[in-house]
């Protein structure tokens, strides 16, 4: 879902943030966006964001990984849920980061590019 409400489970509007993406089970969405678990979550960066500010919401609500992006370097940063709190995880040796909740990596290539591989291709952005 693009830009869905990712709110704690019964807060509704009192309590959310909004992802640039977000990846969930259908079981988890309401009428309201996504009530707490996400497989994945995205954030780009852009000037004066708040993405930083969001990571331990998203940690609190059960996002099981997140992505934070940043459009002109194609540098991501990736987190991953461990108990209550979302940690930065490193990347392999190879530079790539592999996101276990959709099957796919990222990499960094010259360019700068955004390399996406998953078991059956492969895309450059």
């Amino acid at each position: 879902m693009y830009e869905a409400n990712l709110c704690r489970p019964g807060a509704g509007e009192h309590d959310y943030r909004v992802p640039d993406l977000v990846f969930a089970r259908p079981e988890n969405i309401s009428d309201f966006g996504l009530e707490g678990i996400a497989e994945l979550a995205v954030e780009i960066l852009s000037p004066n964001d708040e993405t930083y500010d969001k990571v331990g919401f998203y940690g609190e609500v059960g996002v099981r990984e997140l992505l934070v992006v940043d459009p002109g370097s194609r540098h991501v940063e990736h987190f991953v849920l461990r108990g209550p709190r979302l940690h930065a995880a490193l990347p392999n040796p190879d530079g790539s980061i592999v996101v276990a909740s959709i099957g796919v990596s990222f990499t960094t290539v010259e360019g700068p590019l955004l390399r996406l591989a998953w078991p059956d291709g492969r895309a450059d952005i």
